[in-house]
């Protein structure tokens, strides 16, 4: 079969191919892709605790997913409500869109008959309030770590126990861009995060998003961390996602 192939290509092709030096290139890019085939292979495992992923069914999982009422947290609530999984959503404020009745109720009425534990948990919610160190009253700046930082040590030791015991589950932190770059009037809110996904089109960065388009700084959609983040849930593997 592979020689019937190799004589119907162009016969200036076949001729290079022929050559010893291009045949051993092919070689070594041959077993290039397959240690990186494996590699990969093997990180999954690593990440995962060297356990197979298991197939996805939305109907085994309950999400709660902090921050959800808008932006990025928002997002991700209609994202997961398109894969039919029952999302618990806490924030401080109210939904800034409608949900209607008859759903709510549904939803509510299933929770309350589930009493389940959550099986994938989202630490999503943060605050940033825009004032210097020196301007900043002190409520303003232990309210940012309480709910930045220290809350998603408190949920994780709510809900991953119980991860842990059914050895299934998915723990997602959501942070800033700002962990790389220091703002003037956002000392706290910098310090209070570690990993992000870029400046993303939230209302917390609505006046650095209007800034930005003065110095050609891109600004991702809520859809697109929503997206990376589903993804990897669906997934069933550990890692990271760098957008």
């Amino acid at each position: 079969m592979t020689s019937w192939l190799f004589t119907q290509l162009p016969q200036p092709l076949q001729d290079v191919l022929q050559l010893q030096s291009v045949q051993h290139g092919v070689i070594a890019l041959l077993v290039v892709l397959l240690a990186k085939v494996i590699n990969s292979r093997l990180n999954q495992l690593k990440q995962n605790n060297r356990l197979p992923s298991r197939p996805w069914d939305s109907h085994k999982e309950l999400v709660l997913l902090t921050g959800g009422c808008s932006g990025i947290g928002k997002q991700m609530m209609q994202d997961l409500a398109r894969l039919n999984v029952k999302t618990i959503i806490l924030d401080i404020k109210e939904p800034s869109f409608q949900l209607h009745r008859t759903l709510v109720k549904e939803i509510a009425s299933r929770i309350r008959n589930d009493q389940g534990h959550p099986t994938i948990l989202i630490n999503n919610a943060g605050v940033a309030f825009d004032e210097t160190i020196l301007d900043k009253p002190e409520e303003q700046i232990r309210l940012t770590m309480e709910v930045n930082i220290l809350s998603h040590f408190w949920t994780v030791k709510e809900f991953l126990p119980d991860m842990i015991k059914k050895d299934h589950g998915h723990v997602i932190t959501v942070s800033s861009m700002a962990s790389f770059v220091g703002l003037a009037e956002l000392a706290d809110y910098s310090c209070s995060n570690v990993v992000h996904p870029f400046w993303v089109r939230t209302p917390m960065t609505d006046d650095i998003d209007e800034t930005g388009k003065h110095f050609g700084l891109s600004v991702l959609r809520p859809e697109d961390v929503s997206g990376a983040v589903i993804k990897q849930i669906v997934s069933q593997n550990s890692g990271a996602d760098w957008g």
